[in-house]
């Protein structure tokens, strides 16, 4: 596991999420949202794009990390590891 290795406190959310990036349907597909709070990576490191998770028995490849205003929680978008690899 990266970042602060071992478990993490985590609110799941939706199984597959769309953001849409452009008007031209151009958009951002996760298979995995979730959501943390920072207070547990204590002065770091978060979370970064590119590092495999490991949920639920899945490995999944994070695509971005946001933050939400405030800084006291992060959300990450993920993907099914071995797809695309």
């Amino acid at each position: 596991m990266p970042a602060g290795t071992g478990t993490w406190k985590a609110l799941p959310g939706s199984v597959t999420f769309r953001r849409d990036l452009a008007a031209g349907g151009f958009g951002l597909d996760s298979d995995l949202r979730m959501t943390l709070t920072t207070a547990q990576f204590g002065a770091g490191p978060f979370p970064d794009s590119r590092q495999n998770i490991l949920y639920n028995g899945k490995i999944y490849r994070i695509v971005s990390v946001d933050s939400a205003p405030g800084g006291h929680q992060i959300t990450i978008n993920a993907n099914d590891a071995s797809q695309n690899a």
